[in-house]
């Protein structure tokens, strides 16, 4: 996994929610994530809203439909993350 230059995730306010947002990210991986994870991942993204492209906030609202669109969370776990890393500067190799 590669990480993008000035990454938003380089950027967050506070620095515990790096480990917060790369926890999730495992989670996500290991398909352990849960509603409470991802309501924490977008209320970080939204007090964090200014570091982000507008690209990569829309990868973000992609999240937030298929998560209203009610498909369960666990069957999504590959495309949220996918989304996720690319809108917080990653890569994955």
């Amino acid at each position: 996994m590669r990480k993008f230059e000035n990454a938003p995730i380089d950027n967050l306010s506070m620095a515990e929610d790096q480990k917060t947002i790369m926890g999730i990210c495992e989670q996500l991986k290991s398909k352990k994530v849960t509603t409470d994870d991802m309501n924490r991942l977008l209320e970080i993204t939204q007090i964090n809203h200014d570091v982000f492209s507008t690209f990569q906030l829309s990868l973000i609202l992609r999240v937030s439909i298929v998560l209203l669109e009610g498909s369960g969370l666990k069957n999504l776990c590959e495309y949220i993350h996918e989304n996720v890393m690319g809108a917080y500067g990653f890569i994955e190799d």
